[in-house]
């Protein structure tokens, strides 16, 4: 039985560079044998539709293996806000030069007076624990230390670290140790970082994310937003990407997550990031056109051949 994908998009550029990446998609597919359905659907931010749109939303996630959302720096903040008000994730993981950040999902409330401006950030402990879940999740099946990330002196740090601690007493098997923001942004500057698995704030995993990615020189990584109603793939959306093909490269990318968590199918996973890798070295800089067109013929490479070489 096919799998059924869902792509959602708020801009029609958004599904075009889609469209553009399907040809992709089913190349590695065909390449193992296997077949999917695509699907498309629009998503409307304004806040006047949020209730319609979850409505939909929540009665389609069930019908589909996996979905993914598209979209650039322009749109990045307005379709977090969106999945935040709609779908309400619990927990999100960012896979960024090989490393894994997780952070609970939180929510900031902006007051303004004569005087001041007062922001408030809310994190419930619930998401905490369950970030902390997820995390041990892939420490375990990567064995590997989870790394709580907080600040030093601050007083919501402690707590959030207490709680962390609280969520991870019962897991067995696991290394956990406690690094400080500052050591962990040290830690990215060197060439080879030492941590693998993170679990920190909302706020410091941008901060560390930033800094990881500043590291390689193509694309690598993905988000992944952990909802009840089920998990939302974005591509990983960098400054100054649209002055080459990394958009593409990005998006090929998350679906060769989506290969390797939803669909189990980790070999074409492995063959797509190897072909996009490739291809980007080659033809960053060229069409899109040619970029897609290279990629493809990157996957149609007899594997032996490759094992001979």
């Amino acid at each position: 039985m096919s799998k059924k994908i869902l792509f959602l998009y708020s801009m029609q550029k958004h599904k075009a560079q889609l469209q553009l990446c399907e040809s992709v998609f089913k190349a590695i597919l065909r390449k193992f044998r296997k077949s999917a359905l695509f699907s498309y659907m629009q998503i409307d931010l304004s806040p006047s539709q949020c209730t319609l749109m979850k409505d939909i939303l929540v009665k389609e996630l069930s019908r589909y293996d996996a979905v993914f959302i598209n979209g650039d720096m322009e749109t990045l903040c307005l379709h977090n806000d969106f999945i935040k008000d709609v779908l309400s994730p619990f927990s999100t993981e960012h896979y960024a030069a090989g490393r894994v950040i997780f952070f609970p999902e939180d929510s900031v409330n902006t007051e303004q007076s004569d005087d001041a401006v007062t922001q408030i950030h809310i994190c419930l402990k619930e998401n905490i624990a369950k970030s902390a879940q997820e995390a041990a999740k892939v420490a375990k099946e990567r064995k590997k230390t989870i790394a709580i990330c907080t600040q030093a002196g601050c007083c919501a740090d402690n707590i959030f670290l207490r709680e962390a601690e609280y969520a991870l007493a019962k897991e067995r098997h696991l290394d956990i140790e406690h690094i400080y923001l500052d050591e962990m942004i040290s830690l990215c500057m060197k060439t080879i970082p030492s941590f693998d698995v993170v679990l920190t704030s909302n706020q410091y995993a941008k901060i560390i994310a930033m800094h990881l990615n500043s590291l390689p020189n193509s694309p690598t990584g993905y988000l992944k937003s952990h909802t009840e109603h089920g998990r939302i793939y974005h591509r990983q959306v960098l400054p100054h990407e649209e002055m080459n093909n990394t958009p593409l490269a990005s998006a090929t990318l998350a679906f060769a997550a989506i290969l390797e968590n939803e669909l189990k199918m980790k070999s074409a996973a492995d063959w797509l990031r190897r072909a996009v890798s490739l291809a980007y070295e080659k033809c960053a800089c060229a069409s899109k056109e040619d970029f897609i067109h290279e990629v493809i013929c990157e996957i149609e490479i007899p594997m032996r051949k490759q094992r001979v070489k």
